[in-house]
């Protein structure tokens, strides 16, 4: 029953439409250089960013046969979206 409430309140939720100012007020574009700000100086750089140069394998077929051919072990990664230093 208490699953049946939450989708009905999440539907009623999304049949709701905010409004959305054609230009953003000079408070919120401040409060949005500040983020972006933020996320320049804490982003990792080009030649940080060394998990990029990694010879990366898709499948662990791959990975098993190119462990093999270089005597080397799998490290196995595995996460939900892009890796690209945002959450």
């Amino acid at each position: 029953m208490s699953r049946l409430l939450g989708i009905l309140l999440l539907a009623a939720a999304c049949d709701q439409q905010a409004e959305v100012p054609a230009e953003p007020s000079a408070a919120h574009a401040e409060r949005i250089a500040v983020v972006d700000d933020t996320v320049a100086l804490l982003s990792l750089s080009v030649d940080d960013q060394v998990w990029r140069k990694i010879a990366w394998e898709e499948d662990y077929d791959s990975a098993r046969q190119r462990s093999q051919q270089l005597g080397r072990p799998i490290f196995f990664f595995s996460m939900w979206g892009e890796l690209d230093g945002r959450c």
